[in-house]
């Protein structure tokens, strides 16, 4: 969709943003997904602050015209812990209670600020529903939290009491063993081409912590290209999952499922460790 923001001096559009100063006009082109309003966050006319505008869904068109006068101060912070750091990315999505509405509220990530931490907090806008919930994600190459935080409830993560005790792939053969209360394990090998055209072949693994014990691993030789033999190896990490507030083991082994609220199984979220070899 095309967004026409008129009326100010913008000192930040963004990269997609084409500005016409004669006509105080900034011209802007979204990607927006069904189901999804919009916030909208500009510094203009020499105002050190960021305001922000909040549309909802059934108020965008194709083309969607907004005044700056119309943005307004951001003054409703909401903090996120995180007692571990750095985070490399972070992203925060509000949610109806009905599961039907959904608006973006940050999108961040650390090479936006030139590799220094992302500010841990983000904004309600003004025109929200306040009974909207929040999915807080974080990543790093040392950890993955996502959850869904309830209106009032305090945004917090900790990373889960494991540690990684032997790792080894020999022969085809695996052998990973941790410590803690883990729901899930998951190996990650990641290859690069640098002939040619180039290309990558990510392999990934996920299990039971039993399920890693000189696990035999298949022969992908015929169905692997050519280069994949003398390929240099690029990235290799070992991660711990631990699954709040449902019966993960009976989801792991397969169906059926059955659960009087199946939404609480994305709103008890997850959070993880990774550990590079």
């Amino acid at each position: 969709m095309t967004l026409r923001i008129e009326g100010g001096f913008y000192d930040y559009f963004g990269t997609q943003g084409n500005l016409d100063p004669d006509q105080k006009l900034l011209t802007y082109f979204a990607y927006r997904p069904i189901g999804h309003g919009l916030v909208l966050r500009l510094r203009a006319n020499g105002e050190t602050s960021f305001r922000h505008l909040y549309l909802p869904e059934n108020t965008l068109k194709d083309t969607t015209t907004v005044s700056w006068q119309d943005f307004k101060p951001e003054n409703k912070p909401h903090a996120i812990k995180i007692s571990v750091s750095p985070v490399n990315e972070l992203e925060v999505v509000a949610i109806s209670p009905d599961q039907k509405q959904l608006v973006a509220l940050k999108r961040d990530f650390s090479w936006l600020y030139a590799n220094q931490n992302i500010p841990l907090q983000f904004n309600h806008p003004e025109g929200l529903d306040e009974t909207f919930s929040y999915r807080v994600m974080a990543n790093s190459y040392l950890f993955s939290f996502d959850k869904i935080f309830q209106p009032g409830e305090t945004i917090r993560f900790d990373p889960p009491d494991i540690t990684f005790n032997a790792f080894s792939i020999a022969n085809r053969k695996v052998l990973l063993q941790a410590s803690g209360d883990i729901d899930l394990l998951r190996i990650e090998q990641s290859y690069f081409n640098s002939l040619g055209m180039g290309g990558y072949i990510i392999w990934q693994m996920d299990g039971a912590p039993t399920v890693f014990q000189n696990r035999a691993l298949p022969n992908l030789d015929a169905y692997l290209p050519a280069w994949f033999k003398n390929a240099p190896f690029l990235n290799q990490r070992v991660g711990a999952y631990q699954i709040e507030a449902y019966d993960y083991p009976q989801v792991r082994e397969g169906f059926p499922f059955k659960s009087t609220e199946p939404y609480a199984v994305a709103r008890s979220g997850f959070k993880a460790i990774w550990k590079l070899y």
